[in-house]
């Protein structure tokens, strides 16, 4: 999120969240705050396929004060953002189903696990960027691993490469 907000275009931003990772209370240094206060002409959407996730994303936003610019959405991806963004940040399942962790075991499995190769999210999103969800000249952000991998309007078929490779040298 501090990577994302340091490149932060200033028009709107699309932040996709899950159960556990929707916007929550942070101190005055953290990300969140520095929204509010360092950049308040950004508007955030947050989307989730989980309504309760949704609702908790609302009720942070109004929380901290910027219900007015972050608008959570419930659906895929970006689906039901109604226009194109200049910023994706995701951190989307990405294990296969066959690849069970014990250390996630108190996860919510469609947050951690994906079926087939676990890639299928993250092609999603990269495709609906390349569709025009995402502005020119946007940038995406997603998290793979332990790995923070990004490409502007101009070379998401670098990361989806990038992203098939990875799948590939996966065992």
């Amino acid at each position: 999120m501090e990577l994302a907000l340091d490149v932060l275009l200033p028009v709107h931003a699309r932040i996709i969240t899950d159960d556990d990772h929707v916007p929550r209370p942070r101190p005055p240094d953290r990300p969140r705050a520095r929204l509010h206060a360092a950049k308040p002409e950004i508007e955030v959407s947050a989307t989730d396929t989980s309504e309760a996730a949704v609702e908790l994303a609302r009720a942070n936003a109004e929380r901290h004060g910027v219900g007015s610019r972050v608008h959570a959405l419930r659906g895929n991806l970006l689906e039901p953002v109604p226009r194109s963004v200049d910023l994706v940040v995701a951190n989307l399942p990405y294990l296969p189903e066959t690849e069970r962790r014990p250390e996630y075991d108190a996860e919510p499995e469609e947050a951690i696990y994906a079926p087939g190769d676990g890639l299928g999210p993250l092609r999603t999103l990269v495709a609906l960027c390349a569709d025009g969800k995402l502005a020119m000249p946007g940038w995406v952000l997603v998290q793979f691993h332990r790995d923070v991998l990004e490409a502007d309007c101009q070379h998401l078929p670098e990361l989806r490469e990038e992203l098939e490779q990875a799948a590939l040298a996966r065992p």
